[in-house]
């Protein structure tokens, strides 16, 4: 059987003495099968007739179907790539050719029969818009996405200070070197990178909203900065820093760690709150609540009334601040409350909603402790 391609030039042979080719223009691939003198012509679709070989005048002659003579067959082929010039030129062309020569069709390197490739390097494709969730892998397939939503852990330290991770989520090395320089092994990968100084504490591997990250303090000239770096199963990128903080505890979720604010030496209180990873990879406040180390004695600029704190609830007795009462700052609700401790050790809750009203920004995480010094002398 002879495959007759659309627009293409096939050759026919019939008997030793005579050949001939004919330019085909069809809707699709053609079958020929011949016996004697006729040919019988099939397409994929409707039987198209019997073709009539005359080897003396090397004609071609296909006389219709029984199923398509009620149609009625245009004159002319109609063309539906309007990028086409002109028709393929149609007219017989002479040729002696001796044996058929039938081949199978070639598929490129990669290709496959019914149109699709294969990816070069063998993985599964997959649709884009598939994340690490949504990716079943094996057990035994070490990936991040193993690795549960908002889990943190912190790396092992050996004798010689290089740190280690590993699990069903992967293999993870960090080495810091005198240099100034951090290297990472991710899966036997070897990446390094700047760090701002030599000392750190101990890092941390986590994971919110899907991505993975290195957490690593590092205990600079200026104070302690948090670096976050994103990562994944074959690389990693440096994400993002926060200046003046430091983590007050060991980290147990990604979703609520403890850490702590600083403002430099010559700052009146260092404020402690929950954070939790933001989108961006930083921490970021998880709440309104906060806690304060006061580091110099204040008083306040004028005078305050609250309500006297019991046991950590406050209750219906009124209390006064004089502004010569030196005060230690407790804790707040920075978005309506200030807790304040007297020297007698009484506590009282004043209110601070002007105080929000008037400094807090989007733009400015830390505006509390612009307000906290508006209400205070040194």
């Amino acid at each position: 059987m002879k495959t007759i391609r659309k627009e293409n030039d096939t050759v026919i042979r019939g008997s030793r003495r005579s050949a001939l080719i004919a330019s085909v223009i069809l809707t699709g691939a053609v079958a020929i099968t011949a016996t004697g003198c006729e040919t019988q012509v099939k397409t994929d679709g409707p039987d198209l007739g019997i073709v009539s070989i005359n080897t003396t005048e090397a004609e071609i002659d296909i006389a219709p179907s029984a199923c398509d003579k009620q149609e009625e067959q245009p004159s002319e082929p109609i063309w539906e790539d309007n990028d086409a010039e002109e028709p393929v030129n149609d007219t017989a062309i002479e040729e002696n050719i001796d044996d058929i020569a039938v081949t199978d069709p070639v598929f490129g390197e990669h290709d496959n029969e019914d149109g699709t490739e294969d990816p070069v390097d063998g993985s599964q494709s997959l649709p884009k818009d598939i994340s690490d969730k949504d990716i079943e892998l094996p057990d035994d397939t070490p990936a991040l996405v193993k690795l549960c939503e908002d889990e943190v852990l912190q790396f092992d330290m050996d004798e010689n200070f290089f740190y280690s991770k590993s699990g069903d989520y992967g293999t993870f090395g960090i080495e810091f070197t005198a240099e100034r320089k951090v290297i990472f092994y991710i899966n036997g990968n070897r990446y390094e990178m700047d760090t701002p100084c030599s000392k750190h504490t101990c890092p941390y591997l986590l994971k919110h909203n899907g991505q993975a990250y290195i957490y690593i303090e590092y205990l600079t000239d200026s104070g302690t900065e948090i670096w976050a770096y994103a990562l994944s199963d074959h690389g990693i990128d440096f994400s993002g820093r926060k200046g003046n903080i430091y983590l007050d505890r060991d980290m147990t979720s990604a979703n609520d760690f403890w850490a702590c604010e600083t403002y430099g030496d010559d700052a009146i209180v260092d404020i402690t709150r929950r954070f939790k990873v933001g989108n961006n990879g930083l921490p970021q406040h998880a709440d309104t609540y906060c806690y304060f180390a006061t580091r110099k004695d204040i008083t306040p600029v004028y005078d305050l009334t609250g309500y006297v704190v019991k046991n950590g609830a406050v209750t219906s007795e009124k209390a006064e601040i004089s502004k010569d009462d030196m005060v230690w700052l407790v804790r707040a609700n920075e978005t309506e409350w200030l807790e304040l401790k007297k020297e007698d050790g009484t506590v009282i809750r004043v209110d601070i909603e002007n105080l929000f009203l008037n400094y807090f920004t989007e733009s400015n995480e830390r505006w509390i402790y612009d307000a906290i010094k508006s209400l205070f002398c040194l």
